[in-house]
């Protein structure tokens, strides 16, 4: 397989989003590849495509951070529920 086979429209799709592992799934089952052989596709057609590769490196900063302020919050609530419990005894 060569770096500009394209890939199915699934996959495309998901890496535009970010979404790299769900990715490497859909060109597993549209293409029957094993985990490595799926990956190395994806890695090369990457490669090959610089503009989607930093938009796929941007999208996933941009979930990181939303997930990292998630956790933060619920963080903050539990912490606040513990000092709740322990000072209204």
């Amino acid at each position: 397989m060569t770096t500009t086979t394209p890939l199915p429209a699934a996959a495309e799709g998901a890496l535009a989003e970010g979404r790299f592992i769900e990715a490497i799934k859909i060109l597993r089952q549209s293409e029957r590849l094993d985990l490595t052989q799926a990956k190395q596709r994806l890695d090369a057609y990457l490669a090959a495509n610089p503009e989607l590769k930093e938009r796929v490196q941007r999208k996933s900063r941009e979930m990181r951070g939303k997930i990292l302020k998630w956790v933060l919050l619920l963080d903050g609530i539990i912490i606040l529920l513990v000092l709740y419990w322990f000072f209204r005894r």
